[in-house]
């Protein structure tokens, strides 16, 4: 008599056996083989959806313990690809703190170094309004390098808000007026910065050269070749409407860049793609909010001096601000800076001008100090990036 066979059910096409669930070859297979560049999988809650940052445990351990996020659960990502997004969260919390205790020491001693020279009751009349211009161009910078991208048309872009508001005011509108025209201006020129830049990195500096060197042109015609206009409706209440909207919009870009998922949209924008993406759209974003910024710190200017002239952008003003953002925390790589530390340096590079100015230095020797101090701030991010990466 034949033994009775157990009866096993047919399993389909493709099915491994449980032996094969322990193998190691199999567990590769399923979460990623890091090392290869597979994504891992992603894991999903009941119902299906993924969670909104997925951490891929393989990669991680192949990233000595940062945080890798899928490209599907990052907003704005580039979902047909499949490599895994980095972001090192203690590397970033400490090179956030770093930059910012860098910038209080600049600050104490270029106020020392002011302080020097003027006394103290001159500091609200002069430093706190340049700085809070500086302060502006810096957060809308700080906005950009994130995304890895670099805008050289915001002293262009801070003469032309500056000659439209000065000039609609002098055609009989009231200056709030003007300001609204001229933010919109440069928020429309930021949108033209944003699509050429969310090509390549390259393209974002030689587009926002371009369209500084239109900004300059257009102010240059708004000022009959280069005359200074009277900006009606100026008063001296300027000075705390600047530290206002500098509190809020300083309060905003640091809320956004460390509190909301936009930071880690900006982080990933900041990875290299070819052509154009839905990782796109935040780089376009932050390109039309710094075009804002920089209009808005013209008209701020313009009222502030009481006249508007086409040169106001030209020679140190990009420099300090740009300085300002390195120095404060961001990175010509992107992928850093909060915000808070560019304010705070700012300030410190708007004191080392002044100190400068009251001094009577010459001008090719403020040139050159804001120049050298624009080359320290380059070398401390590298290095900075490199030790707390």
């Amino acid at each position: 008599m034949e033994p009775v066979r157990a009866h096993r059910p047919r399993r389909p096409a493709g099915h491994r056996p449980a032996a094969h669930a322990d193998d190691p070859a199999a567990v590769r297979a399923r979460r990623g083989d890091a090392a290869g560049g597979r994504p891992g999988r992603v894991r999903h809650r009941r119902g299906g959806a993924p969670h909104s940052l997925s951490v891929t445990r393989a990669a991680r351990g192949a990233a000595g313990g940062a945080r890798c996020y899928h490209p599907a659960a990052l907003p704005f990502a580039n979902r047909s690809g499949g490599v895994p997004i980095v972001q090192s969260s203690s590397g970033s919390w400490l090179s956030d703190v770093a930059s910012a205790a860098a910038s209080a020491a600049f600050l104490v001693v270029a106020l020392i170094y002011l302080l020097s020279a003027v006394p103290p009751a001159s500091i609200t009349g002069l430093l706190v309004p340049a700085g809070s211009l500086v302060a502006l161009l810096g957060l809308g910078l700080t906005l950009v390098l994130r995304t890895g991208r670099l805008d050289l048309s915001a002293a262009a872009l801070l003469a032309l808000g500056g000659m439209l508001a000065a000039r609609l005011a002098a055609g009989g509108q009231t200056l709030l007026a003007g300001a609204v025209v001229a933010v919109a201006i440069g928020a429309a020129v930021g949108l033209v910065n944003g699509v050429v830049g969310s090509l390549s990195r390259m393209a974002a500096a030689a587009g926002t050269l371009g369209t500084a060197a239109i900004a300059e042109m257009v102010a240059l015609q708004l000022g009959s070749g280069g005359q200074t206009i009277v900006v009606r409706g100026a008063t001296d209440a300027i000075t705390p409407v600047a530290v206002l909207l500098l509190v809020l919009v300083g309060i905003a870009v640091v809320l956004l860049l460390t509190l909301t998922r936009a930071g880690a949209a900006l982080d990933a924008a900041a990875r290299p793609e070819d052509g154009w993406t839905l990782l796109s759209l935040p780089v376009i974003a932050v390109f039309v909010v710094a075009g804002a910024l920089a209009a808005l710190a013209g008209v701020l200017q313009a009222a502030w001096v009481g006249a508007a002239t086409p040169t106001a952008g030209a020679g140190t003003l990009l420099p300090a601000a740009l300085a300002a953002a390195l120095i404060g925390g961001s990175s010509l790589r992107g992928g850093q800076g909060a915000g808070y530390g560019a304010v705070l340096a700012a300030f410190a590079t708007q004191a080392v001008l002044d100190g400068l100015l009251v001094r009577n230095v010459e001008a090719p020797v403020q040139f050159g100090v804001i120049g050298g101090l624009l080359l320290v701030a380059v070398l401390w991010s590298e290095a900075r990036s490199r030790l707390l990466r």
